[in-house]
């Protein structure tokens, strides 16, 4: 494993293991937190990829304003079911 697909991994772990912690506070409703995480791993691109965890890192210590900060930026994405790119878009 190169040193990039293991900041990679490190980075998606720490992102899951953060948006499961503000649901289990209260701070995120299930459905959003399956969908956030559905998207975040299968759909998103690098860019949104490193907003998350840009979010994330910035905003570790106010879990408050990072959960409404998520919610608000991503909630139509995750929604949005239709593939952005490729044949059908």
């Amino acid at each position: 494993m190169t040193h990039e697909s293991r900041g990679l991994d490190d980075n998606l772990e720490y992102c899951v293991k953060t948006i499961r912690r503000l649901e289990c506070e209260g701070r995120i409703k299930r459905e959003f937190r399956i969908k956030l995480l559905t998207w975040f791993s299968l759909r998103s691109t690098e860019q949104e990829r490193r907003v998350v965890n840009t979010f994330i890192r910035t905003m570790i210590d106010d879990p408050s304003s990072l959960a409404a900060r998520l919610v608000d930026t991503f909630s139509d994405t995750v929604s949005n079911k239709k593939p952005r790119h490729g044949i059908c878009s």
